[in-house]
């Protein structure tokens, strides 16, 4: 595991700087000479509306004429554009499809399918995705380059399957989820491929919620069940390192990890007992709990992280009192993302951040 502790002394003191260095509250704005996207979605009545923010800036997604329920599940900034991946209920079936600088393109799926589009990566001027797709009654993972479908292979005692996260790397995709064989959840990496199982530690069940490439190796996030709880941990290729949890008696989830200057950066939360909300960001070993406005309660998740320029973005929700609340922090300064004052529930699932042009 060298890679992850090469840079530890060092790296974790830049990071404990750029996390204290900020002050709690509520402000809009971004790094200096940087954008900060998010996407998500919106809920006004029954409608669920796919959204991105841009600085804080809320543009709702364009959709056919009369749909209104969609979410936005990724987003990715390159070559000057921006990319939003997600999808949308048509009143008959889900329609996977990618926004790019706010244009429209629907995925393909085989006749019959339904699919969901949950990770948008761009390499080389290809958008590649990730996600699920539904046939006779079955989840099954799945990804796209550019616009080829492809399904993703499982041992023959599998059953449902998804695909929750995906990198690119020459030009091949590496995909993580998890599949199902009765009661038991698998989590593994689809590579070249091959589906792998991830090695885990007592208990039956696995997660994996997210992949980063980095100099060549594959760093994955998730959590598994040791026989007494949730553990939160990451893999660095078949290597598998639990992380620190923020007190005792809680109940943990991952879902994002990148990798910047040699760190490992995971973002996650859950509940201590007596449903005390948390979110938190793993750099390397350290964990740092950001702050939750005081009506939060119940839970609250960290569910995307970028850095840029040594800082630290989170994005992630609380849910208090039937609703939830997207949140992203700069640092660990809390910014309160701009929603019309109707809104009933609404969620932000991924960030990004790219220098200003």
């Amino acid at each position: 595991m060298k890679k992850i502790y090469r840079f530890r002394a060092l790296a974790l003191l830049a990071c404990a700087l750029h996390f204290s260095g900020c002050q709690k509250g509520d402000g809009p704005g971004s790094g200096p000479g940087y954008v900060v996207y998010a996407g998500g979605y919106y809920q006004v009545g029954s409608e669920f509306i796919a959204c991105v923010w841009k600085d804080n800036v809320r543009t709702d997604l364009p959709l056919p004429e009369g749909v209104r329920n969609a979410c936005c599940y990724s987003v990715a900034v390159s070559g000057g554009k921006f990319y939003a991946g997600g999808s949308y209920y048509d009143g008959g079936k889900d329609i996977p499809c990618i926004w790019t600088d706010g244009v429209r393109t629907d995925l393909p799926v085989p006749d019959g399918y339904r699919a969901v589009c949950q990770s948008v990566v761009v390499s080389g001027g290809i958008v590649y995705a990730g996600g699920y797709c539904i046939r006779a009654g079955r989840f099954r993972a799945c990804t796209w380059t550019g616009t080829t479908f492809a399904e993703l292979p499982l041992p023959d005692v599998a059953e449902n399957s998804f695909c929750e996260s995906i990198a690119v790397s020459e030009g091949q995709i590496c995909a993580v989820g998890n599949y199902g064989v009765g009661l038991q959840n698998v989590g593994c990496i689809w590579k070249e491929g091959v589906c792998t199982n991830l090695a885990r530690s007592g208990g039956e069940n696995g997660w994996c919620s997210s992949i980063a490439i980095a100099e060549g190796i594959i760093y994955i996030t998730g959590t598994y069940d040791n026989g007494s709880g949730s553990v939160v941990c990451v893999w660095e290729g078949d290597t598998r390192r639990d992380l620190p949890a923020p007190g005792n008696d809680w109940e943990p989830d991952c879902r994002s990890i990148v990798v910047s200057d040699g760190v490992v950066y995971v973002a996650g939360g859950g509940y201590r007992s007596g449903s005390e909300p948390i979110v938190c960001v793993w750099a390397g070993d350290l964990c740092t709990e950001l702050p939750l406005p005081a009506e939060a309660g119940d839970e609250a998740y960290g569910r995307s992280v970028a850095v840029a320029a040594g800082v630290v973005y989170t994005a992630g929700n609380y849910y208090k009192d039937n609703r939830w609340t997207p949140l992203v922090w700069i640092g660990t300064t809390r910014v309160a993302l701009s929603l019309p004052a109707n809104t009933k529930n609404a969620e932000c699932y991924s960030i990004a951040v790219a220098p200003k042009i």
